[in-house]
């Protein structure tokens, strides 16, 4: 693993005294762009949806969501659970702005996925980020 992964991950545990606004989404970027690292990072930011003693909520919740979505559908290889939580989100999320980045990971994730019943993960986000 590369030593900056290491680092972002280390800034995205509670016992870092990080705030790690941001953090998800640069881990995004480089596993788009570093498909090599994916294996080993993605199941740890998948646990972060999915584990107890690693969850994450609010701006880094958001970020892990929008981190999936940029990797795709390869990120179902390393983590297939986690496109039930992501789902979840995306239909029932009580927080706008996660429900939104749910939607657009689900889409990215799955694109044949039959979308939750409702308006299309599109419109789910213009509407959330419009206050509608």
């Amino acid at each position: 693993m590369c030593p900056l992964l290491q680092r972002f991950l280390w800034a995205l545990n509670d016992e870092s005294g990080a705030v790690p606004y941001g953090v998800p989404e640069a881990i995004g970027e480089i596993l788009a762009a570093r498909p090599g690292h994916r294996a080993s990072i993605l199941p740890i930011l998948c646990g972060m949806l999915t584990e107890e003693e690693t969850f994450q909520t609010g701006a880094v919740e958001r970020g892990i969501y929008w981190a999936l979505g940029r990797v795709g559908a390869d990120a179902l290889t390393h983590c297939p659970k986690v496109l039930d939580v992501v789902a979840t989100a995306a239909r029932s999320h009580p927080d706008a702005q996660t429900r939104a980045a749910a939607a657009a990971a689900l889409a990215a994730l799955e694109p044949t996925v039959t979308s939750p019943p409702g308006p299309s993960p599109a419109a789910r986000s213009r509407a959330a980020t419009s206050g509608e």
